[in-house]
């Protein structure tokens, strides 16, 4: 998860270079707006591509695809004080690997 975070820094700072570069250009061309705009629609997107791609267990406000319903549980992991890590079958083609944070209510009703 660090790793990504610093390869999204370090693309961000791509980004920001190009923009500065093009908006403090001497000429005036349309590379300037478009430059400007492809950092302010990056960073967004750089987080959300990273948050998807990741092979770990999701918090559940960052599951932004689950939709409420009739969910199975496949299979659960209880650390305590720490979280519920979960394994959805929502009807997809694969499970939804979820994290929710520690609660005993929770925890007694997975179980």
């Amino acid at each position: 998860m660090q790793m990504l975070a610093w390869l999204a820094v370090a693309v961000m700072v791509l980004f920001a270079a190009a923009a500065w570069l093009a908006v403090w250009s001497r000429r005036d061309c349309w590379g300037r707006p478009a430059a400007v705009a492809l950092f302010l629609l990056a960073a967004p997107a750089i987080a959300a591509a990273g948050v998807q791609v990741l092979g770990h267990h999701r918090p559940m406000s960052l599951a932004w695809e689950l939709r409420p319903g009739g969910h199975r549980v496949l299979a659960a992991k209880m650390v305590q004080d720490e979280a519920i890590y979960l394994y959805l079958d929502g009807g997809r083609s694969e499970p939804w690997p979820l994290m929710l944070p520690w609660d005993n209510e929770a925890a007694d009703r997975i179980q």
